[in-house]
């Protein structure tokens, strides 16, 4: 996202409020620079369990009083990451603020925010952790979840294990059996980070069997709490995570789509290749082999197939999807309805199909303008007005005569409005 004065003092704000609580706490990493700049995403915040929900409070108290009234919270075993939402001068803003009981792999707490904490070391207003503990977890997490440590961050592991060599052993030591401990610490010693991640299951299963032996009942509790949530999780995609837009295919259409990728990246905190389009059509219900209702009833099955196995798993994933001609096929392009189709099998599309959080419509003429349109629209028995009875709540529309990037802001002030909920 972009770092401005408003994220600066709605974050210091943030700052003082935990300070101020009394709550114990931490940033966890990327503090450099914090407050007023922030190259990273999101900000981490090290939280004891049994106080996010407390920390989490004093977190949204100080975030509304700078505008940001509303949130989307996803909820882990060990943590509540949150994005806050808001609207200032008309343009949407966000701000991301996970709290982290530290760095947990399932139902093992590896590394703990009492752990981190007690040998945290003070940076201006704040904690962060020790340099030790902090190149540990900067090659842990990665490695537990089957990645690479970041280049951005080999120099700064090198500089931290070669700084406390014997701190970092014995990190491993508690992390592994003897074993692999003096397996990961060679490569590590020697800068040989990659060759480990081949691994990566190993040490993972390592560690966990490690805590779930010195823990069983507290282990097998949270074996059950961490099922519980992500199933939960896996079964409920994030709102605004699926988008569509309906219109003519034009230059105007493009650019909007451009500028909407570019523009919801930067609200939601993801890179623009997480915002993926999607042609709507799994099959063409137009095949000249297939009665048209037959064809209508093999795309209403092949949708859902394709919603299930991909859309939803993507979504689910941290992907937004945008389907770029929603319904437009049958409902507004004449050109690509089936011949004679009548009004109720679009009804049913409609209802029946996973329903996207907002759809954002495009016409060709201006929306308030039925008599502008033209003479393929007239014939059309299915016009804009049909698909305002349709989706009545779901619907934005767009004014086409505006510039894309105007347009793709009022998209995400509505976005904002409508889908977060204010607290």
């Amino acid at each position: 996202m972009t770092w401005s004065e408003h994220h600066a003092k709605a974050l210091d704000s943030v700052f003082h409020s935990l300070n101020r609580s009394g709550i114990p706490w931490l940033v966890l990493r990327n503090h450099q620079g914090l407050p007023w700049h922030n190259p990273a995403q999101d900000v981490d915040i090290g939280i004891e369990q049994n106080k996010l929900r407390k920390a989490e409070m004093v977190v949204e108290k100080a975030l509304k009083s700078h505008g940001f009234n509303r949130k989307e919270t996803t909820v882990f075993q060990w943590g509540r990451c949150t994005s806050y939402f808001g609207v200032a001068d008309k343009t949407a803003v966000s701000i991301k603020i996970d709290l982290m009981d530290g760095f947990s792999w399932r139902a093992a707490g590896l590394f703990n925010s009492r752990r981190l904490l007690s040998r945290a070391v003070r940076h201006d207003n704040f904690l962060i952790p020790d340099p030790t503990d902090d190149a540990t977890i900067m090659w842990l997490k990665p490695l537990m979840t089957g990645g690479f440590v970041k280049q951005a961050y080999v120099n700064d592991l090198t500089d931290a294990i070669m700084a406390n060599p014997k701190g970092f052993q014995n990190n491993l030591g508690e992390l592994f059996s003897d074993d692999l401990a003096a397996l990961a610490w060679d490569d590590l010693e020697n800068s040989r980070y990659e060759e480990l991640a081949v691994l990566h299951k190993r040490f993972s299963w390592n560690a966990w069997m490690r805590h779930a032996a010195e823990m069983p009942l507290a282990t097998s509790k949270n074996a059950i709490s961490y099922l519980t949530l992500e199933l939960w999780r896996r079964t409920h995609r994030p709102k605004a995570s699926l988008l569509a837009i309906v219109g003519p295919n034009n230059e105007t259409k493009t650019a909007f789509i451009t500028e909407l990728q570019s523009q919801l990246a930067d609200l939601q905190a993801k890179e623009q290749k997480s915002i993926e389009l999607v042609d709507f059509w799994p099959y063409d219900i137009r095949s000249k082999d297939q009665n048209q209702y037959t064809g209508f009833l093999r795309f209403f099955l092949l949708f859902w197939r394709d919603y299930l196995t991909h859309i939803h798993k993507r979504c689910v994933s941290g992907k937004t999807i945008i389907f770029i001609d929603y319904i437009n096929d049958v409902m507004i392009n004449p050109q690509c309805k089936p011949k004679n189709m009548p009004f109720w099998p679009a009804k049913i599309l409609v209802a029946a199909f996973p329903r996207p959080d907002l759809v954002f419509m495009l016409p060709s003429h201006p929306i308030g303008n039925l008599e502008s349109r033209n003479a393929s629209d007239k014939k059309n028995p299915l016009d804009w007005k049909d698909l305002h009875a349709i989706h009545p709540s779901k619907l934005v529309s767009l004014d086409s005569t505006l510039d894309p990037k105007e347009n793709a802001r009022f998209a995400l002030t509505e976005i904002v409005k409508r889908i977060y909920k204010k607290f």
